[in-house]
């Protein structure tokens, strides 16, 4: 799917991505939680905006994740994605959100 930007003054990539969460209403409070605006971990906002991502929301409907990614013009998001999964904040992030998550989809950025 890609995104059409009207904004001319915009300069940005917008990824779109859904996940199925696991039926575990405990697991997706956690979730919920950790992700919350005023609780995210610094490191993890550092190490997002040092691989060029520049704003994400988390939108949660039942088991249904839907994510929308801000990120630089020319982001490559595997490369991206690969060296963010490495730093230690987001290894520490990995434990909490690998178990309520089943599958990522997707959707390519306009």
């Amino acid at each position: 799917m890609k995104y059409l930007n009207t904004n001319k003054s915009a300069s940005y990539r917008r990824f779109c991505k859904t996940l199925e969460l696991k039926n575990d209403p405990e697991l997706i409070e956690e979730y919920k939680r950790v992700h919350a605006k005023d609780s995210v971990w610094p490191d993890i906002t550092k190490g997002m905006k040092e691989v060029g991502i520049i704003d994400m929301e988390i939108h949660i409907h039942g088991t249904r994740l839907f994510m929308i990614m801000d990120t630089i013009p020319d982001f490559d998001h595997d490369k991206a994605m690969a060296k963010l999964s490495k730093k230690p904040a987001s290894i520490r992030m990995g434990s909490i959100c690998f178990p309520v998550s089943r599958n990522f989809v997707r959707c390519n950025s306009g």
